[in-house]
């Protein structure tokens, strides 16, 4: 459920009026004030809003929520209206043409302000109500505003509004409103449902309160209590009644003054009004705080010679009270057909909710911004540490690879692949090697097989056999051998065929050197089988593996 809440910043007291709207239907809800505190001048917007504060904390259904939709007023004061006419009555023609108009008849550069305006269209022409506001003032409202968490929807001139209020009489007929404040009196004039004419006057309760205080020398508090007619502090930001009819005489003439001066200005800006309307007034009705005071009715009556009534709250009743301006800022936003003046135009147009999602979107991209951030100086970081280590862990492998092989000069490697290569190779070869000496566990077969067989040759002191170009297979043994007769030759041959492993034997032909020794070639023809059974025997199931020329 959305509600509308109508703001009225007043300079004795804040007031609010809250509407709800559900399903298309809008019910006023209820009103409350709260007091501004006084020292005896015109309170500036700052200790407004702090007393709009303490009734948001003393009523807290009141406090706007999300859905909420705010609206408020400027002092007529901060604006000036002007009345033009255009000879034509297509809309998108006067707003391109009322700058220039506007601007041949004001002292103002328009530049620097706001120009909210309406119009109405009779006799081929259009009749156009523009008002200028500066810029810096409504910024500096809307600034204030928004350090009180408040963002209106709607920033009406105050003066303007009432036509929301009051129902369209005959055509031409026309009806003043006096609000009577506390620092300054509007009055609105109505007519054909629009407000037609509008002035602010500088004369309210304040001036009275300061006339008792002069007449009877007392305090400012002292007088304003007196002139509403208790004798402790004001309670409830406005609701007191009249203490008129009880003042002393010195002090009942002081603020008849007052009250003099006020009804001097109010025949003036009437006279004024209906000369420019060309229309008389036929009624006027009260609302503010100082209204309260039932002489003043009277007074006004007798003067203008007009009918003076009380205004009528939204739900009918006789308000007594200072509400009339608070309804009538509800209202105008609650009927958009007013054309109430709104300063929430150009730069200052307002976004809704959306300003929200953009503020929201605005700390996601602020918090993303910075993640990112953050995420790049740790990437930064990480990848910092990750290239001290790449240049630790090349730095050891250089080292590996100097002590597995001194003979390579490490300056020449670029860096860890090209170590890695190198290493890669070595491997191999030793892999390699590793195949050709076995890797049974036991003693390699090749230096088996040159064992026994060296074993197998006649002893060195008895028969010196000299060994050359010895190869060792997996099938065979041969090489060359040298003996210092046949007799040894045959020796030889023999006693290798005596070894199980070298029985299969066989020497080739002899011949006699010309140192007189004898040479000759020996091939043995290894027995597989055997092998395998001397291996199984001893526990050595090794595969023999192809030598190497010795």
């Amino acid at each position: 459920m959305q509600r509308v809440i109508a703001v009225d910043l007043g300079s004795h007291s804040v007031r609010v009026a809250v509407w709800k709207q559900n399903r298309g239907q809008t019910e006023y809800e209820h009103c409350a004030a709260g007091a501004v505190v006084q020292d005896g001048q015109r309170p500036g917007i700052g200790p407004r809003l702090e007393a709009l504060a303490d009734l948001f904390e003393a009523e807290p259904s009141l406090r706007p929520l999300a859905a909420d939709s705010v609206v408020m007023a400027l002092p007529a004061e901060f604006a000036t209206i002007h009345r033009l006419s255009m000879p034509f009555v297509d809309r998108g023609q006067v707003e391109r043409t009322l700058p220039f108009a506007v601007e041949a008849e004001v002292p103002f550069d328009l530049s620097s302000m706001v120009l909210p305006w309406r119009s109405t269209t009779a006799d081929g022409k259009s009749h156009v109500t523009v008002g200028l506001l500066r810029k810096d003032s409504v910024r500096g409202h809307l600034e204030s505003c928004a350090a009180a968490n408040l963002d209106p929807s709607a920033l009406f001139i105050d003066a303007d509004v009432f036509s929301a209020a009051i129902p369209a009489g005959e055509p031409g007929q026309a009806v003043a409103v006096l609000d009577i404040g506390h620092a300054r009196t509007l009055v609105s004039v109505v007519q054909n449902g629009r407000s037609s004419w509008c002035r602010a006057i500088d004369v309210g309760g304040l001036a009275f309160t300061r006339a008792i205080a002069a007449a009877l020398a007392i305090s400012f508090e002292e007088a304003e209590r007196r002139k509403h007619g208790v004798e402790d502090e004001p309670t409830d930001g406005g609701r007191q009644a009249s203490g008129y009819a009880r003042l002393p005489s010195a002090a009942r003439a002081g603020m008849d003054s007052a009250i003099g001066l006020l009804l001097a200005e109010v025949r003036t800006s009437l006279i004024q009004a209906e000369d420019t309307l060309g229309v008389p007034v036929e009624e006027v009705l009260l609302t503010g705080g100082s209204a309260r005071i039932p002489e003043l009715a009277a007074y006004l009556q007798q003067d203008l010679g007009v009918p003076v009534s009380r205004w009528m709250d939204p739900r009918g009743e006789v308000q007594a009270d200072a509400f009339g301006l608070c309804t009538s800022i509800g209202r105008a936003a609650l009927d958009r057909s007013t054309e109430c003046l709104d300063a929430r135009i150009g730069e200052f147009s307002w976004r809704g909710r959306s300003d929200a999602l953009r503020a929201g979107v605005g700390y996601v991209g602020a918090g993303l911004g910075t993640f990112l951030v953050a995420a790049l100086v740790l990437f930064a970081w990480q990848m910092q540490g990750l290239v001290r280590e790449q240049a630790n862990v090349e730095a050891r492998i250089f080292e590996v690879v100097h002590e597995a092989a001194p003979e390579i000069d490490v300056a020449t490697l670029t860096d860890g692949g090209a170590a890695r290569d190198l290493m890669a190779g070595l491997t191999e070869d030793a892999v390699h090697r590793a195949e050709v000496l076995g890797d049974g566990g036991g003693v390699p077969p090749t230096l088996d097989v040159l064992q026994n067989l060296f074993g197998a040759l006649p002893p060195i002191a008895t028969s010196p056999v000299e060994v050359s170009e010895l190869t060792i297979t997996r099938e065979n043994v041969s090489f060359q051998a040298e003996a210092d007769g046949y007799a040894t030759s045959s020796a030889t041959e023999e006693k290798l065929k005596a070894h199980p492993r070298f029985r299969s034997a066989e020497k080739g032909d002899e011949t006699r050197l010309a140192n007189g020794r004898v040479r000759f070639p020996i091939t043995i023809a290894l027995d597989a089988e055997l092998a395998l059974e001397e291996a199984e025997g001893d526990g050595d199931a090794a595969p023999s593996a192809e030598g190497e020329e010795g």
